[in-house]
C-alpha cells in the first residue's frame, strides 16, 4: 500500500487509542514512511498526559487516533538524510525525547525541530511536560542578550516574555504544582528573570515552595490587597482566577493561561482593553517550543530540577494500559503521572 504522504511503502505497527468513552482500543496502523525531515522512532516510554485523561473521558475534543500520545521517548530506528548528519539531527540508535504524535503507537515518525536527543531512556528525560513549564516563558517577541534561549543563539525573531526586560518585575504565579516548579525553575535561571519578585498561590509542593525565596500563600484573597504585577502565569483550571489575574495585572502587562478552565469562563474584555494587557496562550505547537525541550534536557541533564516526583508509576503497554488512565484520572494521594513502558 503507498503512503497518502509520501508515496512510499508503509510499515504496519501497533497504536492504541480512545475514543472518549473511557475506552482503549487495539489497532494495527499504516504508519507513513519518514520523510528526509523526520525521524523515525521506536517507542520506550510514553507519558499519559492530563489533556490524554481528559480525551479518555470525553471533556477534551477527540483527535484522530494518529495523532493521541506526545510525550515520547524512543529510539530512532530510521533518519531522514536531512537530519542524520545535521547540527540538531540524529542518528539511527540515538535515545530521542519527542514532541511527536503518536506516541502511542509502536513505531511512529518526528518532524525536524520536535525532538531532542538525551542521553538515557529513563523517566526523567520523558521531556515534552518539562518543556511545557519553560514554554511559558516565552509568549512575546523580545530581543533580550540575558534572556533565558541565550545558550541557543537567541535572534531577533526569537519568542521571549516580557519578564525579560532588566528591571525589577513582580510576578505571579497562579498555581502550584509541577508546571509551576519548573516555571521557577526556569526564572531561577534565567539572569534577567533573577531580578523578578515573585509571588506563587497555591497548595501542592509546599515543601518546595518554602524552601524558594518568593511570597508563598494559598489562596488568592491572602495576596497583598495593593500589589499588582508585570506578568501573571495563570496554572489552574479556576475560572474565577481570569478576573483576579485581570484585576491585578498592570497597565500594558502579560497573563500568561496555560491550563483550560472548566467551566468555559467568560472574559472581561473591557477591562483587558483599557489596561492595554497582553493575553498569552503558550502551546506545544509553537515553532520555538524546541527551545524549551532544548532547556529541558539541559536543566534535567545537569540535575538543576529534579522531576523524580513527577513519574509517580509505569506501566505494561500490553497489560496496563487501562489502569494507566485510571489511575491517572482518580489520582490518589501522592499520585503525579504515569508513563507507559513497552
Amino acid at each position: 500500500m503507498d503512503s497518502y504522504a509520501t508515496g512510499k511503502i508503509q510499515m504496519k505497527t501497533r497504536l492504541f487509542y480512545t475514543t472518549g468513552n473511557r475506552d482503549i482500543i487495539e489497532t494495527t496502523w499504516d504508519k507513513p514512511e519518514p520523510t528526509d525531515d523526520q525521524l523515525e522512532v521506536q517507542a520506550v516510554l510514553t507519558g499519559v498526559c492530563r489533556s490524554d485523561i481528559d480525551m479518555f473521558t470525553g471533556d477534551f475534543p477527540m483527535l484522530p487516533k494518529e495523532i493521541q500520545g506526545h510525550e515520547g521517548l524512543g529510539i530512532v530506528t530510521k533518519a531522514g538524510k536531512n537530519l542524520k548528519n545535521s547540527c540538531g539531527g540524529a542518528r539511527v540508535g540515538d535515545y530521542v525525547a519527542t514532541r511527536g504524535e503518536p506516541a502511542f503507537a509502536d513505531f511512529y515518525n518526528v518532524n525536524k525541530d520536535e525532538f531532542v536527543v538525551v542521553p538515557e531512556l529513563e523517566p526523567k528525560y520523558i521531556l515534552e511536560p518539562v518543556a511545557c513549564g519553560l514554554n511559558l516563558l516565552g509568549q512575546q517577541e523580545e530581543e533580550n542578550k540575558n534572556g533565558f534561549f541565550l545558550s541557543f543563539e537567541a535572534t531577533k525573531t526569537q519568542q521571549w516574555n516580557q519578564v525579560g526586560k532588566d528591571e525589577q518585575q513582580d510576578v505571579l504565579i497562579l498555581g502550584t504544582g509541577f508546571l509551576a516548579t519548573t516555571l521557577y525553575t526556569g526564572i531561577n535561571n534565567s539572569k534577567a528573570l533573577g531580578k523578578s519578585n515573585v509571588t506563587v498561590v497555591g497548595n501542592a509542593n509546599k515543601e518546595f515552595w518554602m524552601k524558594q525565596n518568593v511570597d508563598f500563600v494559598q489562596h488568592v484573597d491572602e495576596v497583598v490587597e495593593d500589589m499588582r504585577f508585570e506578568t501573571i502565569f495563570d496554572i489552574t483550571s479556576k475560572p474565577s482566577n481570569i478576573r483576579f489575574a485581570v484585576e491585578r495585572i498592570n497597565d500594558a502587562g502579560l497573563i500568561v493561561m496555560a491550563s483550560e478552565k472548566k467551566p468555559n469562563p467568560s472574559w472581561p474584555m473591557q477591562e483587558l482593553l483599557w489596561k492595554s494587557a497582553t493575553v498569552a496562550f503558550p502551546s506545544p505547537r509553537s515553532e520555538n517550543f524546541i527551545q524549551a525541550m532544548r532547556k529541558a534536557h539541559d536543566l534535567v541533564c545537569y540535575e538543576t530540577l529534579d522531576t523524580s516526583k513527577l513519574w509517580t508509576q509505569g506501566y505494561d503497554r500490553d497489560t496496563e494500559l487501562m489502569q494507566a488512565f485510571n489511575d491517572g484520572l482518580h489520582r490518589q494521594e501522592g499520585y503525579s503521572r504515569g508513563y507507559i513502558r513497552w
